[in-house]
């Protein structure tokens, strides 16, 4: 419905083409992963999923990393500085790649051959965040130290969306 109310009002038109882009495999680093298999016994009251969970961001370890407030429901937190902790439960390393993706801006793939699912927390510091205060680990340094995974560079194919043609301003009802 939408394209098509594009399509009608604005005079859209488009064509989808595949682009060559920086792209990642996750795998296993050479030392093996560091990674601890969920339990597949249910999580207790205090890792009810809908139960709501608050961080203060002055509560930090003794590197400066956000301490996360118990539990096995995932979560994200970054602190002023560049600071992260990402902490992820009953994950598989499939979700895990779409996730690190997401921190990198570039398509990432599961290529671990790993098919438990995990329990893990990741500490990094994050990109243009670096300052001679605040030192720890990028992402990449993370992975390999924290999780015995790492990122393969490689060059991949997406399909874009490009946009031949649009009208500034939408025709009558």
């Amino acid at each position: 419905m939408l394209q098509n109310l594009l399509a009608e009002r604005f005079k859209l038109t488009f064509h989808r083409e595949k682009k060559e882009v920086q792209a990642y495999d996750l795998v296993v680093a050479k030392n093996g992963p560091k990674l601890k298999e969920s339990p597949t016994t249910q999580p207790s009251s205090d890792d009810d999923p809908e139960k709501p969970v608050s961080a203060s961001t002055a509560n930090r370890d003794e590197n400066g990393f956000p301490i996360l407030p118990p539990g096995r429901q995932p979560m994200m937190m970054a602190i002023k500085g560049g600071y992260a902790v990402q902490r992820f439960g009953d994950e598989s390393m499939e979700n895990f790649a779409e996730a690190l993706a997401g921190q990198l801006r570039h398509p990432v793939s599961d290529a671990t051959g790993l098919k438990g699912k995990y329990d893990f927390t990741l500490n990094w510091i994050m990109g243009g965040a670096l300052s001679p205060e605040n030192t720890g680990p990028t992402l990449f340094t993370a992975l390999q130290q924290q999780l015995g995974l790492r990122l393969e560079s490689k060059k991949g194919t997406v399909d874009v969306l490009v946009v031949d043609h649009i009208e500034k301003s939408p025709t009558e009802n």
